[in-house]
């Protein structure tokens, strides 16, 4: 768990100093990869909100997520 989270946090230091240096970015396009994070936290929710629907002997679909 040590080396993931070191890894990230490297990654996110590392991707920021290239974004700001090489492409000369500001703001929130710092962000390396900005539009995957963004996606990972929406597929995160829908895989949270159908789990729970199960959980609670629903039937969901994905449809009406």
């Amino acid at each position: 768990m040590i080396l993931f989270f070191v890894g990230v946090i490297v990654y996110l230091v590392a991707g920021t100093a290239y974004q700001f240096k090489v492409k000369q970015a500001t703001g929130s396009e710092l962000i390396p990869n900005k539009e995957m994070w963004v996606s990972l936290w929406r597929l995160t929710k829908d895989g949270m909100t159908f789990t729970w629907a199960k959980i609670r002997r629903k039937e969901p679909t994905y449809a009406t997520l």
